[in-house]
């Protein structure tokens, strides 16, 4: 059973059955994402976006909320595969935040120490939105990796 296109042909889409683990999880990632998003606006806009990078976070996580609802609701086919692309991003963004704001704590005098990690960006914040992403893509692919037996 698959969705009618516009063209008439048929797409690869299944629809859930009932509310499975999986299907909750998405909708709880992306519910963390609206709060983490919330999190990261507040404190680039307090850093009045001083650099272009400030930017990639504030405009990309509602992409990874939205692919979130939309895996939450159907599956399958083009969507499953833009799924595993956004949140592989999702991944790439959040290791450059944690780059990116571990360099901004080493810049304050006295490098890296327990005061500049207190009063500089948080380093914590891009780490959990990488791991956000690693969950989404670990749910994902759970199924498959509980299959392999070593």
């Amino acid at each position: 059973m698959g969705i009618k296109h516009r063209s008439g042909s048929e797409m690869l889409v299944d629809t859930w059955d009932g509310w499975p683990l999986e299907r909750f999880l998405y909708f709880f990632i992306a519910l963390a994402y609206v709060m983490i998003w919330v999190q990261v606006t507040l404190f680039h806009w307090r850093g009045a976006f001083r650099s272009r990078y400030m930017w990639g976070p504030v405009l990309y996580t509602p992409v990874l909320i939205g692919m979130a609802v939309i895996l939450g609701v159907i599956r399958g086919g083009a969507v499953e595969t833009a799924f595993v692309v956004v949140f592989s991003i999702g991944v790439v963004e959040g290791l450059i935040g944690a780059l990116l704001h571990a360099r901004g704590v080493a810049s304050y005098v006295g490098r890296v120490n327990l005061r500049n990690l207190m009063a500089g960006p948080p380093i914590i914040l891009p780490i959990m939105y990488m791991a956000l992403s690693c969950l989404a893509l670990l749910v994902f692919y759970w199924e498959s990796i509980s299959r392999v037996s070593l």
